[in-house]
């Protein structure tokens, strides 16, 4: 059947595999050198101590689960938990 369609298209199976092949090579050798990139750009930003977003939003995350743990779990106080409900809310990234 494949031979038929490369008939149909003209295209000779001989010079359309290493073209395909030629095409994957270079593509898998794009995604590496994309991914080394990325990787690269992930250590420069924990060495320079700049965190992404979905860190951030994370433990953000956990400091309100953490928040309502405590608050639901009755050991806090009122005063306690207004106090920690002010610090989360307060901003410490200087923005």
């Amino acid at each position: 059947m494949l031979a038929n369609q490369l008939k149909i298209s003209k295209i000779k199976p001989n010079v359309a595999l290493p073209r395909n092949k030629r095409a994957m090579r270079q593509t898998a050798q794009v995604t590496e050198q994309s991914y080394r990139q990325i990787q690269q750009a992930a250590r420069n930003r924990e060495m320079l101590g700049v965190r992404s977003e979905r860190s951030i939003q994370n433990e953000i995350n956990r400091t309100r689960a953490a928040y309502d743990q405590l608050k639901r779990s009755g050991i806090a106080s009122g005063r306690e938990l207004d106090r920690v409900a002010v610090a989360t809310k307060t901003p410490h990234c200087g923005a």
